[in-house]
């Protein structure tokens, strides 16, 4: 989620109606790199595409971005009060907070959510996959007193299968999360290519990545808005 795509002039384009919540919390107009984790390696992904993109249909309003990507993690570690020991944050606790604080300017709208890599390597924690996820969910809405939350999923490249096979096993996974909950939808990831790694997105592919997220997140913010 965060990204891993080559910053070029094709990604310098902004807009003052978009703004990212940053690390000090206060909220500045918005450009890449949107996340903080992993500066030495963060680049283009595909939020700043996505919100710039949901400005063709939200002609009035801004948009806040609150970036609380931890690069490496497994779904395991999005659970309420765990710690991801590499480096010793708490990935959910501190998006809740974030989330928190960033919503005092504003009203929460949605999840963009893309993680799975690190999960895709154990064909038997994969049946587990599902639980893992609606347990991060559940925790989300009870602790931001919501009733329902549109949550956007976007599938694994699908150059990945070349390096990791249960990858699809995975996207397949994600796919049937969307098809038991109509506040979840999926964005598919076919047609995008790699950065050369078999692993990450290039940077054309997560500003198409970010349109497609944000075409998704205005229809299913129709069918199950925020409450």
């Amino acid at each position: 989620m965060a990204g891993r795509g080559k910053i070029t002039s094709s990604d310098t384009v902004t807009s003052t109606r978009v703004k990212v919540f940053g690390q000090d919390s206060l909220w500045y107009v918005a450009k890449h790199p949107l996340h903080f984790d992993k500066p030495r390696f963060t680049g283009v992904g595909p939020g700043l595409s996505f919100a710039l993109n949901i400005l063709a249909y939200e002609k009035e309003d801004s948009i806040g971005l609150i970036p609380t990507a931890v690069g490496g993690t497994s779904i395991k570690h999005w659970q309420k009060n765990i710690v991801y020991e590499k480096l010793n944050v708490k990935p959910y606790n501190d998006a809740l907070e974030r989330a928190k604080r960033g919503i005092a300017s504003g009203s929460f709208k949605g999840v963009v959510w893309h993680q799975g890599e690190n999960d895709s390597k154990n064909a038997a924690f994969l049946k587990e996959y599902p639980r893992y996820f609606y347990g991060f969910l559940d925790s989300l809405k009870e602790d931001l007193a919501l009733e329902q939350l549109p949550v956007v999923i976007g599938e694994l490249g699908h150059f990945f299968y070349q390096k990791r096979p249960l990858a699809e096993t995975l996207n397949d996974t994600l796919r049937s999360l969307a098809e038991r909950d109509p506040c979840i939808a999926i964005v598919e990831s076919d047609s995008l290519l790699d950065k050369g790694d078999k692993v990450h997105f290039n940077s054309e592919s997560y500003r198409i990545l970010g349109e497609r997220y944000a075409k998704t997140m205005y229809l299913l913010q129709r069918q199950c808005p925020v409450k």
